[in-house]
């Protein structure tokens, strides 16, 4: 009898290791990336979102009455500004662009607005028109990913113990996971805690969810099945205050912060942040199934959304940097991708 104790719990211990063993990525051999092209300086506006079309970088800015610019890559330029902010039936307030392996049109989400937007640019007039109704089942949501036949996202309300949501747009049926992986210590704010970063490859069944506060992504499909799970270092969860159930990041954390799709590889940003402060920022290119082809570290401190060029050459990114008299410039730059 203590014999078959003793199998049933090795049993239980090793499936118990077999679930967390996850795969770790080395990125001892990231290439640096320490020569920025200026596409344009901003001195009076806060880029946050970048998306690039054509020979146009659309941007998000906020702490400004039109919280979009349009800036000419060839020229190093503004066209335009547009996007007033405010309640009226064409104003915005925080929009946020919407990700898709689709290049062929830039959307946006807004949280005044029951609409997902979309900027059109015709013969260089550029405006802001309906793409559809916001979907009742996932008003109002963030990491918005679109495909023919699923959006992607986080309700923003979320349920406890959800992680994202998988939106079947034919039948208006949705579908929320679990948040993965179980922490021992008991969360209080699951949705801050578990809160991810997002890329969606349909032709490819494939969603990659990269975790803001766990050094790790993981691979579903649209069914919601988890296929795998892959991490960069051995201490890949983040500290839970034992008092508060809330997180405890005084010694540092890395996480994904933004991922950006493409057809064939997904780009994630990762940022690593010390117990001193000090932040590094890495971009990792992976294949659909989470191996990875490339990596790189950024010499300068990037933020926000970033974009891929159609050749997988260059990426666009925000750059900021204190200047003399502790002004602080952010930069539309671009990096080559050797």
């Amino acid at each position: 009898m203590k014999y078959i104790i003793f199998l049933c719990c090795f049993f239980l211990i090793a499936c118990n290791k077999e679930k967390y063993n996850f795969e770790q990525i080395n990125l001892s051999n990231s290439i640096l990336l320490d020569s920025a092209e200026v596409i344009y300086n901003f001195d009076d506006r806060y880029p946050v979102e970048l998306s690039i079309k054509d020979s146009l970088a659309y941007i998000i800015c906020a702490k400004t009455d039109t919280c979009l610019c349009i800036v000419n890559l060839n020229k190093h330029q503004i066209d335009t500004v547009l996007g007033h902010v405010g309640y009226g039936p064409k104003d915005l307030i925080s929009p946020n662009f919407i990700s898709s392996t689709d290049k062929s049109r830039i959307l946006l989400q807004t949280a005044n607005l029951k609409k997902i937007m979309e900027i059109e640019n015709n013969r260089g007039k550029i405006n802001l028109e309906e793409y559809i109704p916001y979907p009742d089942p996932i008003f109002i949501s963030s990491e918005l990913n679109f495909s023919n036949k699923y959006i992607v996202g986080r309700k923003m309300d979320g349920e406890k113990g959800k992680m994202f949501f998988i939106y079947n747009q034919q039948n208006d049926q949705i579908l929320e996971t679990e948040c993965y992986p179980p922490l021992s210590k008991q969360v209080k704010d699951k949705n801050y805690v578990y809160a991810p970063s997002l890329a969606i490859n349909e032709s490819k069944d494939r969603i990659i969810v990269g975790m803001y506060f766990f050094d790790m992504f993981h691979i579903y499909n649209f069914s919601g099945e988890r296929i795998n799970t892959f991490c960069f270092t051995n201490d890949c969860t983040p500290k839970i205050d034992q008092k508060t159930g809330f997180l405890d990041l005084s010694n540092g954390y890395s996480g994904i912060i933004r991922t950006y799709p493409t057809e064939d590889f997904c780009f994630l940003l990762r940022q690593t942040t010390t117990p001193q402060n000090n932040t590094t920022f890495t971009l990792i290119q992976l294949n659909w199934d989470g191996q990875l082809i490339h990596s790189y570290i950024f010499k300068d401190r990037v933020s926000g959304q970033f974009c891929i060029d159609k050749d997988i050459k260059k990426v666009y990114i925000i750059r900021n940097q204190i200047q003399s008299g502790d002004k602080e410039i952010f930069s539309i730059v671009s990096y080559n991708l050797n």
